[in-house]
């Protein structure tokens, strides 16, 4: 579930309670494990995610953010850190094969088949499952910074049964792809 902040103008930031502040704390330990699940140490996820909260005050302070859909922005802002950081990792490194997987992850028309063959896989065990299971499943893998907690109160389930129904969705795509590569 997003929250949106109408932030002050640059003239009355001042004189209005520190809402970064409260955003930064209420938001910053996703932000942090959104990094680190992405392979990042805890250090340097540390100092990207001080790095997203820079950058979305430096755009408040430009005047192009008039409000805020936490957390999902600063979530879209530290993955963009992150992947520029991984481009210039590669740059710097010579690594040329890894920054072409980046930038066309695809690289042969064979991957492209097959990539595409098991998407429809995918998609099809997704459909055999339960129609609540597949909107427990779509909400959570669309909105990567929503919560399972949040899920869960949308569904009227618990947590327990949220993280259940991801576990029997997964199983069932990955047999799925398993039995068309044997």
């Amino acid at each position: 579930m997003e929250l949106t902040v109408t932030l002050p103008t640059v003239e009355t930031a001042a004189a209005e309670p520190p809402v970064w502040a409260d955003l930064v704390r209420a938001h910053n330990h996703r932000v942090v494990l959104f990094l680190v699940a992405k392979g990042l140490s805890v250090d340097r996820a540390g100092d990207l995610a001080q790095e997203t909260w820079a950058r979305l005050l430096a755009q408040h302070g430009n005047g192009r953010l008039e409000y805020l859909e936490m957390p999902g922005l600063a979530l879209r802002q530290a993955g963009f850190l992150f992947l520029d950081e991984r481009r210039r990792y590669r740059e710097e490194t010579g690594d040329l094969r890894e920054a072409e997987a980046l930038s066309d992850p695809a690289d042969s028309a064979e991957n492209r088949l097959l990539s595409r063959e098991q998407l429809l896989r995918a998609r099809a065990a997704l459909l055999t499952c339960s129609p609540r299971a597949q909107s427990v499943f779509r909400a959570v893998y669309e909105d990567p910074g929503l919560a399972h907690g949040e899920v869960a109160a949308r569904f009227g389930l618990s947590v327990q049964r949220v993280r259940q129904t991801l576990c029997e969705v997964r199983a069932a795509i990955r047999r799925s792809l398993e039995q068309h590569d044997v």
